[in-house]
């Protein structure tokens, strides 16, 4: 008597249901414009231009209070970072 009660309960899948979407379709086929991309992409720019010097002074004195992330980045901006590497500390030096 169970398996009865389970076969009345099955959905027949078989039968489609009918819906404003298509399936297999994208809903946007043109994906997002790329305008917006380039207006927000082009607001950053302008508020790293104007703030350039400040956010690498702001980095600056991070690594200078022991922010190891921050002097890294300094390290790499100076393109210091292949050479400090390469040097071996005289760990015999007084």
């Amino acid at each position: 008597m169970g398996s009865v009660m389970a076969t009345e309960r099955a959905v027949d899948v078989s039968k489609k249901i009918d819906s404003k979407f298509k399936a297999g379709v994208s809903g946007n086929p043109l994906g997002r414009p790329k305008q917006a991309e380039e207006i927000k992409m082009a607001k950053v720019r302008d508020a790293l231009d104007k703030n350039i010097v400040a956010i690498f002074y702001k980095v600056l004195d991070s690594a200078l209070a022991g922010d190891i992330q921050a002097a890294g980045l300094i390290f790499e901006i100076y393109g210091l970072s292949n050479r400090i590497l390469d040097v071996k500390p005289d760990l015999n030096a007084k």
